[in-house]
Formats: structure tokens, sequence, C-alpha cells
């Protein structure tokens, strides 16, 4: 090919090459029964057991189901704290079963209470 130009993809295929429809994906037949047989008969042979589905996990909590409060933009909050601290966090989250921001707010609130009060 010595023009300038490009080849256009659709060119006659008798020219150029394949027609598109010469990539179209062939649909996957379906195992005969003879087949479907033989592979039960091999798995019997070899002691293979099929795997039963998996047990569904306990079902999730009323915390999860419920509407969350304060759905507005969020920014994240890093801090480098005693890891003693962060137990203390997390225990305190473990314990109410609230989520980490519902405890850090109440939290403040209880500080922000405590410094009014003096």
């Amino acid at each position: 090919m010595s023009s300038t130009q490009r080849a256009s993809i659709f060119d006659d295929a008798d020219e150029k090459g394949p027609a598109p429809d010469a990539f179209r994906p062939t649909p996957k037949k379906a195992p005969s029964s003879e087949e479907l047989k033989a592979l039960d008969e091999a798995a019997a042979r070899h002691n293979f057991l099929p795997r039963d589905p998996s047990p569904r996990a306990s079902r999730p909590s009323e915390r999860s189901q419920s509407p969350r409060r304060g759905k507005g933009p969020k920014v994240q909050l890093n801090l480098r704290i005693a890891e003693s601290l962060k137990e203390r966090f997390q225990s305190i989250v473990d314990a109410t079963e609230l989520r980490h921001e519902t405890v850090f707010r109440m939290a403040l609130e209880a500080l922000e209470r405590d410094l009014n009060a003096k």
C-alpha cells in the first residue's frame, strides 16, 4: 500500500481483509446429555464432591440498616495519639455500637459543656 491515506475499516472485506462480522463471538453450546453423564461418572470415580454453597453470613446488624444521619460532605481527621487513647476510643465505640463519627461528636459536645460550665 503506497498511498498516503489510511485504509478504512469499512471498505469491502474482499479487498482489505475480513469483514467485521468475522469477529463476532460464536455462542457456546451447552454440553450434551452424554457429556454430562460422562462428567458425572468421572466425578464419582474420583470421589469428587461438589462444593455446596457457603452459608450466608449472619444478618446485618440493625445499625447498618438504620438511616444514616448527617449525610453531608465529610472530611477526614487524622490524629497522632497514644495507642492507649486509641484503644479507649475504640472500646467506647464497640460498647455503644455507635459510629466513630457519633462518638467523636458526643465527646466534643461533652467537652464543650464541661468548658462552658466553668
